[in-house]
């Protein structure tokens, strides 16, 4: 009869199924699964009311490059909070809150790969097609029509933001849009458009660069006029 240990290592090593034991002194122990989050990237959610959890919640663990990487996800009086540790001997630090106004809180920051290494066909945005997006997009204030909330949000409308980069090549088809589907019935679902606002912001660096351009081209002409 085939052991449960072999059983378990069959599982992890070649399907990649994340693989749960029990032990009266170890607690709950998950192995494999999630094979692309690290070595052994498997994960175990806990949803509790009970603050007591923040105490010792080390049993949730993962190791990436002999380190000893822990995290754990935890619902507390409507918040959902998620802390990590890179290392056993370093405090628990919270790295990011949802909040039950539907706001979520990154308190160490986030980053985004940018290495040249990554990048491949590399070219300057034309600043001309910038500007004509700075021009055509205006920003909005508005409600959300889906929470219930009473507070104005200011920002772009997705739509508006298509309609000005469709028609120029450089800008089309980018990373600043996608869609997401959203149920609006049992069965039924629409098709929405979301968008990057920090890929946004690249635009709206390359229209300040061009006009950067402009105003030392008008301060040279003054100071030529004024000679």
């Amino acid at each position: 009869m085939t052991s449960i240990a072999a059983k378990q290592a069959a599982l992890t090593s070649t399907s990649g199924v994340a693989v749960a034991t029990v032990s009266a002194t170890t607690g709950i122990t998950v192995t494999g699964g999630r094979g692309g989050v690290s070595t052994n990237g498997a994960q175990l959610r806990v949803v509790s009311s009970n603050s007591s959890i923040l105490t010792a919640p080390s049993w949730i663990t993962w190791g990436v490059n002999n380190e000893d990487h822990q995290a754990f996800e935890y619902n507390y009086l409507g918040y959902l909070s998620h802390f990590w540790r890179a290392s056993a001997a370093n405090p628990w630090n919270e790295s990011s809150r949802v909040t039950s106004t539907n706001k979520w809180t990154f308190f160490a920051g986030i980053v985004t790969p940018s290495d040249a290494r990554l990048k491949q066909d590399i070219e300057d945005l034309p600043a001309q097609e910038c500007l004509d997006v700075l021009r055509q997009v205006s920003a909005k204030s508005y409600r959300r029509s889906d929470l219930s909330e009473t507070t104005r949000r200011i920002g772009y409308i997705a739509q508006d933001v298509e309609t000005a980069l469709n028609p120029r090549p450089s800008l089309a088809n980018t990373n600043v849009l996608d869609t997401i589907l959203r149920e609006v019935t049992p069965g039924t679902t629409e098709t929405l458009l979301t968008m990057s606002y920090d890929r946004m912001s690249v635009i709206l660096w390359q229209c300040t660069r061009a006009m950067l351009t402009r105003i030392e081209a008008l301060e040279q002409q003054l100071e030529q006029l004024s000679a």
